[in-house]
This record gives structure tokens, C-alpha cells and sequence, in this order.
């Protein structure tokens, strides 16, 4: 009687108490660490696309005075970019550029002749490597390149450079004429640059420290200095 008595309260018990059981799952937890954007905006490394304009200011030579507000070049351009602290990037560029020098038809002009015209020009077409400090003077902001102040050195190759003029002819026409192969001038020339920007635009001056033309050809150099403004995408 006695073990049926505990048998029936052994039943009771575990009726009771086995629908309360529930079993207990062990997850097991691994920390994620998001990595670190390399290129782009902000990031460590950015390719930096854009386009220049710049209009020579002189100072003008007697012998090679130039229409100043038509003598300009328009550069196309790729830099790179390198982050070294928050406040110092390191970079590269290469550009293709066209340059135009206007010269003014007057008396006193010797290059590269005395021959006056309707209208005469140097062209350049010029392939461009350098390399320049960016120093970061304000927070960037993701999408612009916040403000900063840059500055750097350049060589610039004369892939073609022509002498062109127009000569006015009887019937009010106007011929053409282009020479290259010119023996009087520089394979290319140096400068340096300080550019200011803000965002995507910047204003640069540009001072080339080597001359264009050979020095035994005795002809005055054009204007070294520039002025100008760059739009980045």
C-alpha cells in the first residue's frame, strides 16, 4: 500500500512540474567591426577630377607684349590624393592642357619677328606631372573637399607648340598659317602653385621659374605669372 502510495505522488509531481520545464538555448555572440572606408571622400585615398582655366598677367616684355585677357590655357586634370594626418594630405597630378599666348601687333615687336599680321599666337599643347602638399584648414564635409590650401611644383611638357597668325588678304579674306617644329623653343618649362579652395572650387596662381624659348635665341620670355579658378567633381 505504501509504494502504491508513493507511486501515485510521484506521478502527481512530475504532472505538475514537467509542463513548467523549458529548455534554455546558448548563443554564442561575435563582435563585428565595420571596415574602415579606403577611397573616396574623407577616406585615405581619393582620385580628384576637375578642370582650370587661367589667364596670364604678365609681367609683359618689350618686344613680346601680349593681349593679356586672350592669352589663358584650360587644363584638364586627375590628382591623387593621400591622407597623412588630419590636417596634411600628400599628392599627385597629371593634366593635358592648351595654352595660347596672344601677341600684340605693334612696332616694337621681335618676337618671333617684325612682321606684323592680322593677328599672331603661340599655342602650346602639354601634358603636365607634379606634385603637391594639401594642408586641410576647416572640417571636411562628406560630399566636398572642405577648405584647404595647396601648394606645389610641376613640370610641364610642350607635347606640340605652334606659331600661328592670320594674314588679311586682298578680297577681305584671311589665310592661316600654322609652323611647328619650332627650333627656338623649350622641350617644356617648370612652375610653381599655390591654390586656395572651398568645396568643390578653388582660385590658383601659377609662376613658371623656367623659360619658354632657348636663351641664344635672344627673344624675350612671355608673361610667367597666372591667375585662375578650379572647379573639382
Amino acid at each position: 500500500m505504501k509504494e502504491n502510495s508513493l507511486f501515485i505522488s510521484l506521478c502527481l509531481f512530475l504532472s505538475f512540474t514537467l509542463p513548467a520545464q523549458r529548455m534554455i538555448f546558448k548563443r554564442d555572440s561575435v563582435s563585428f567591426t565595420p571596415q574602415e572606408k579606403q577611397w573616396g571622400r574623407n577616406a585615405p585615398n581619393i582620385l580628384i577630377p576637375y578642370v582650370q582655366f587661367n589667364w596670364a598677367l604678365g609681367p609683359k616684355q618689350d618686344g613680346a607684349k601680349l593681349h593679356l585677357g586672350h592669352s589663358f590655357n584650360f587644363r584638364l586634370g586627375l590628382d591623387y590624393k593621400r591622407k597623412i594626418t588630419s590636417w596634411l594630405n600628400l599628392g599627385l597630378k597629371v593634366q593635358y592642357a592648351t595654352e595660347t599666348f596672344r601677341l600684340v601687333q605693334d612696332s616694337a615687336k621681335i618676337l618671333p619677328d617684325t612682321i606684323l599680321h592680322e593677328s599672331e599666337w603661340f599655342n602650346l599643347q602639354c601634358l603636365t606631372i607634379g606634385g603637391f602638399f594639401r594642408f586641410n584648414l576647416g572640417l571636411q564635409r562628406e560630399g566636398s573637399y572642405g577648405i584647404y590650401l595647396e601648394t606645389g611644383v610641376n613640370y610641364v611638357w610642350a607635347i606640340r607648340f605652334f606659331h600661328i597668325y592670320n594674314e588679311e588678304l586682298t578680297g577681305g579674306e584671311s589665310e592661316q598659317v600654322r609652323i611647328h617644329n619650332l627650333t627656338y623653343t623649350q622641350p617644356g618649362y617648370g612652375e610653381a602653385y599655390l591654390k586656395l579652395g572651398w568645396r568643390h572650387f578653388a582660385t590658383i596662381s601659377t609662376f613658371r621659374f623656367t623659360p619658354l624659348f632657348k636663351s641664344q635665341s635672344g627673344y624675350p620670355d612671355l608673361p610667367w605669372a597666372k591667375l585662375g579658378f578650379e572647379l573639382a567633381f
